[in-house]
């Protein structure tokens, strides 16, 4: 849904990072505006969502809970009434760390990415967005580094700095200078690693949940002719390891879980796997994004944390006429930061080889996880390249 109105919205709002608590307070002149915005972003954060429009809000505050996670609208509210309602939900924790963040969502000429402009000043976050560019629930992915926790309001805007430094390239990195020359640096580094080329598999950039492909044919190519020698199947297959990590910092396209490039930038997966927020992207201070990854997933899957493994076996079609005997392997790893998510890393494994090759990884949610655990259904998943014909299904946990 695209809003088309010039009426200000600004949220304000409250976080503390090792628990993801935060207030939205939602103004504008238009309360239609103002209560989709709200209403959306309450609903995709399951967060209490208050209406103070008639009453004020000072008339509100008793009645929420400490501790809560709330999106209030109102068509004005005082700072000293704001003041209140975060002094309320903090209780008695006053150690913990407080900030606000101020969202304005404003018609305006922008660069397409839809993020105007963004500043941190003391304790405040500004963010300027075009609604005509941004719909709630794309506002509500760009929130999502503070919503979920894993990023305090005081990294916020140097976080949409980057985040619009890759959304300006639209999708078509070019030869350019800036996060262009990163990106083009660490694939060229990573295309050279034998060893670690061969750690993943192959992955079709065809998303599975859109039936589009979440690249250009002329980004897919920049890609995938960094393999240079290495043999290539050509499009839309490509190395996953490639497509899934700098090919998804290019994607544009907006799928049912936000965009592509999201997996990196919010700081969600870093968390997951236990390595610092900026170690998977472009501004990584050692090692390559892939790398990195990489070796984050091998001392996850080594590791001896609780984990729950659904195994699909059978024969896998290659390409048009091989056929080869393996297994299509999801492990799914309880979260340990208090995100509210969990860890699912996807492989593959040949019979006639004893290396296990990785597909994809990302964050799922409770609702997910439960879609994983329950399935009936035994098929390739996660735009893996590699159809699975005859499968058997197997579920365990250790």
């Amino acid at each position: 849904m695209k809003l088309r109105s010039e009426a200000g919205l600004t949220f304000v709002g409250v976080s503390r990072p090792s628990a993801a608590q935060w207030l939205l307070v939602v103004t504008g002149d238009s309360r239609s505006v103002r209560s989709t915005f709200a209403g959306k972003i309450a609903a995709a954060t399951t967060a209490i969502h208050v209406d103070a429009t008639a009453t004020g809000l000072g008339e509100v505050v008793d009645g929420l809970d400490v501790g809560a996670c709330v999106v209030v609208e109102s068509d004005a509210v005082q700072a000293s009434e704001t003041e209140r309602l975060r002094s309320h939900l903090l209780g008695e924790a006053r150690r913990r760390q407080v900030a606000r963040i101020v969202i304005e969502l404003q018609t305006a000429v922008s660069d397409d990415s839809g993020i105007i402009w963004s500043s941190y000043d003391d304790d405040v976050t500004t963010v300027r967005f075009d609604p005509i560019e941004l719909s709630p629930a794309e506002v509500g992915a760009i929130l999502r580094p503070v919503l979920n926790g894993p990023r305090n309001l005081v990294g916020l805007a140097s976080h949409l700095d980057r985040r619009q430094a890759i959304l300006a390239l639209d999708g078509r990195p070019g030869d350019g200078d800036g996060v262009t020359s990163l990106i083009r640096r660490q694939l060229d580094i990573d295309a050279r690693d034998e060893e670690l080329m061969d750690r993943w598999w192959l992955s079709t950039i065809i998303d599975e949940n859109t039936g589009g492909p979440v690249l250009e044919r002329t980004t897919f190519d920049w890609i995938d002719h960094a393999l240079a020698d290495r043999e290539r199947v050509g499009w839309p297959v490509s190395h996953a390891g490639l497509l899934h990590t700098y090919g998804y910092l290019l994607s544009t396209a907006w799928t049912p879980y936000g965009w592509k490039a999201d997996r990196y930038l919010d700081g969600v997966l870093a968390t997951l796997l236990g390595v610092g927020l900026d170690d998977l992207t472009p501004w990584t201070p050692t090692g390559t994004l892939l790398s990195n990854l990489t070796a984050a997933l091998d001392r996850t899957v080594e590791s001896d944390r609780q984990v729950r493994v659904v195994e699909e076996a059978g024969q896998l079609r290659i390409g048009q006429a091989d056929r080869r005997a393996g297994t299509l392997r999801t492990r799914i790893f309880p979260t340990e930061s208090g995100l509210g998510e969990d860890l699912l890393v996807y492989s593959i494994d040949f019979d006639d080889d004893d290396r296990e090759r990785y597909v994809t990884t990302f964050p799922i949610g409770e609702a997910g996880v439960r879609a994983v655990l329950e399935a009936t259904d035994c098929v390739s998943r996660y735009n893996v390249a590699a159809e699975l014909l005859d499968g058997e299904r197997t579920t365990y946990q250790h």
